[in-house]
């Protein structure tokens, strides 16, 4: 292996590749040298904001943008008619492919238009390094933005590009201090404690403390906080209890030194754009081999990951900063995946099982006022595209914009207040099938006669449930009962695979049906779909 510089912990580093655009970032105080630093710079004449990078903003023309945003509003526009069932599938369809061809071509324009205005001078320095991992092959990454790419040599391998922004002042401090650190050790305080730790924890925290009188009520009390604050943290197998290799990026917080640098763009036109940046950034690129397991922490500003082998947990824990216009992708990955509260817009490509856990927003909710009302406001949610998967598919999300297509083992998917499509080429395996929404789109598609093996049961309380199969192979229900899951009395409207007459007890176990979908129960083989107050389509294209 060719020697490389050495980091802080005394590591032998050389070269490597996870993309690590790691902007580790909280707000700091701005050294005595810096007060008087603020980039300043001017737009072009006609031009509005597009989008923008830590080096600067992107400006577009003014008409350009215009007509973007315009078809941007006709798309939501369509897909909230679709939702309200205002609009046939297939109209909105064909209308939304129209639509979105059109924003490709303008967005194709914009790329070729759009200028960069900085008004800073950007420093760079590379470095690379090799690392060696430790027996146990456990790796864990803290970073939130991120490259990371297997490969099939035995060690791990990283290229980071180091950029300070400056309005012509040295930056050789800043640059400097910006390093890859590596430790091999137990580090339970960034993978959980053993169940040994948690119980000497617990029993620490809520035995008195010298001196002190503990009243029932107080031990009661303390017991609330435990179950609140740190019972349920995370904890994250296979790396609890035993020695892993970790890996950051130090430098990139404000108590490491980092720090806001102003900055103006005007326009000739009127207006302009005022703001800060982090002055320093990082990006790595992280090349790993075969691991028993890839922990990433933090993950809220992008990630570009592709040919991992390994189970590969990926965790919003340890995040200092989001980008929300960032882009997030895992393609042809080998283990299993398992995804808490990540951004992410496409998974491609997977041969292992998914789980997903997303319970919060994915994107930039705001508050403005309008008309003389104070407004908090969430935009549309994020598009998420899982395609070509061996293996099981668990979704539990608050809200997600989710395309499915051609996944070849169970769907457990429970997309609350999101719109699900799932579209698949072949039959699909035998098994408990779902997907729940309680006001969103649930759309299923299958071609030709791909689906015939597996009952369908579609259903709604409040909203439409619609297919353009005819009766010679479905039948409808509507039942009223009382709910096992809350007691309370509710109405479903169902359409389902033709049972016989003569089959009661399959006939009968319908009635009961939707609740025991809602609380996954154990149920005959098939494929649930439900949308409590949304609309339900399954429909044979």
């Amino acid at each position: 292996m060719k020697q490389g510089t050495t980091n802080s912990a005394g590591i032998t580093l050389s070269q490597i590749s996870l993309l690590l655009f790691c902007s580790v970032m909280i707000g700091g105080a701005v050294s005595a040298d810096d007060e008087d630093d603020k980039g300043i710079a001017t737009a072009p004449t006609g031009t509005d904001v597009f989008e923008s990078s830590f080096e600067g903003t992107w400006f577009v023309d003014r008409k350009l943008k215009k007509r973007y945003d315009g078809l941007l509003t006709d798309v939501q526009s369509l897909e909230q008619r679709l939702r309200k069932g205002d609009i046939s599938a297939d109209e909105a369809r064909r209308s939304i492919s129209k639509l979105r061809k059109s924003l490709a071509t303008v967005r194709a324009e914009i790329d070729k238009q759009k200028q960069l205005v900085s008004p800073f001078k950007i420093a760079t320095q590379k470095t690379e390094g090799e690392i060696e991992l430790g027996d146990e092959r456990l790796l864990v990454v803290t970073a939130d933005r991120i490259k990371v790419v297997g490969w099939d040599k035995p060690y791990v391998k990283y290229a980071m590009v180091k950029k300070v922004l400056s309005t012509g002042k040295p930056v050789d401090k800043h640059l400097a201090e910006i390093k890859i650190i590596h430790e091999l050790k137990v580090a339970p305080e960034l993978v959980g404690k053993t169940d040994t730790e948690m119980k000497a924890w617990r029993d620490d925290f809520l035995k008195p403390k010298t001196g002190e009188e503990q009243t029932p009520d107080q031990l009661a009390q303390k017991k609330k906080v435990w179950e609140r604050d740190f019972a349920h943290g995370p904890r994250f197998q296979p790396f609890v209890g035993r020695e892993v290799d970790t890996l950051r990026i130090e430098g990139l917080t404000a108590p490491e030194g980092n720090q806001h640098i102003e900055y103006e763009i005007k326009r000739p036109d009127g207006g302009g754009q005022v703001g800060g940046r982090w002055r320093r950034h990082a990006t790595v690129t992280l090349y790993v081999p075969k691991c028993t397991a890839l922990l990433l922490r933090g993950c809220q500003m992008g990630m570009d990951i592709s040919g991992v082998k390994a189970h590969l947990i990926m965790t919003d824990s340890g995040s200092q900063n989001r980008d929300y216009n960032g882009t997030f992708a895992i393609r042809d990955h080998v283990g299993k995946l398992t995804l808490n509260n990540v951004p992410m817009d496409a998974i491609e490509r997977v041969a292992g099982d998914i789980a997903i856990t997303s319970t919060i927003e994915m994107v930039n909710t705001g508050n403005h006022h309008l008309s003389g009302e104070w407004i908090a406001s969430t935009p549309p949610a994020r598009r998420l595209r899982i395609s070509a998967v061996k293996g099981n598919l668990t979704v539990r999300s608050a809200r997600s914009d989710l395309h499915v297509d051609d996944v070849e083992g169970v769907l457990d998917i429970r997309n609350d207040f999101g719109d699900t499509q799932l579209a698949t080429k072949s039959p699909m395996v035998d098994g408990n099938h779902r997907i729940v929404s309680q006001s969103g789109l649930v759309r299923f598609e299958f071609a030709g006669e791909t689906n015939d093996e597996l009952p369908v049961f579609a259903a709604t309380r409040c909203g439409t449930a619609a297919t353009n199969l005819g009766r010679s192979t479905l039948d409808d229900l509507n039942v009223t009962y009382v709910s096992s899951i809350d007691g309370m009395r509710c109405e479903w409207r169902s359409l389902f695979t033709k049972i016989p007459q003569d089959n009661f007890s399959a006939r009968s176990a319908l009635h009961q049906r939707p609740d025991a979908i809602l609380a996954n129960r154990k149920r005959t083989h098939g494929l649930d779909l439900i949308s409590v107050a949304g609309r339900v389509e399954y429909r044979q294209r």
